[in-house]
C-alpha cells in the first residue's frame, strides 16, 4: 500500500529501474521483498527519472552497529563511477557507530545533523 502523495521506488519484486556501478552488488530477495547489499563500495541507484523536491521515506536494516552505508541524492548519472555520487551529491548517512551528529544515521553527511534518532537496534 502506498501512502497518498508518495511514489514507491521499489515494490519488493523488481529492480528493473535500478542500476549498479562500481564494486559490490545487490541481491533481490523476492520472498522477503528486500534488497541486500554485498561486497563493497558500489552505487545502486534509481535510474528511471530524476526528482526535484521530495520527501524520501525508506526502511533499512543493519546487521551490526558498525555497518556503514548511505543514501545519495542530487547527483548526475554516474555512468560506471560510484564516486560521482560522493563528489557531486549529498549523502544521507546510515551509520550508528560514531557520536558525531553530522555523521550518524539521518544526517546529511558532514552538513546537517539528523533531526531525530532514525535507527532501531541492529537486526530489529
Amino acid at each position: 500500500m502506498t501512502d497518498a502523495g508518495f511514489q514507491p521506488l521499489f515494490d519488493g519484486t523488481s529492480i528493473e529501474d535500478w542500476r549498479m556501478c562500481g564494486p559490490g552488488g545487490v541481491i533481490l530477495d523476492r520472498q522477503e521483498g528486500v534488497i541486500r547489499s554485498e561486497g563493497g563500495m558500489g552505487l545502486f541507484w534509481y535510474s528511471r527519472r530524476p526528482f526535484r523536491d521530495f520527501i524520501l521515506r525508506l526502511q533499512w536494516q543493519e546487521r551490526r552497529r558498525e555497518d556503514n552505508s548511505g543514501v545519495f541524492i542530487r547527483f548526475p548519472d554516474p555512468g560506471q563511477d560510484p564516486w560521482t555520487a560522493v563528489r557531486e551529491g549529498y549523502e544521507i548517512q546510515i551509520f550508528d557507530a560514531w557520536d558525531d551528529p553530522l555523521c550518524v544515521t539521518g544526517a546529511i553527511y558532514e552538513l546537517a545533523p539528523a533531526r531525530r534518532v532514525a535507527s532501531l537496534p541492529p537486526g530489529g
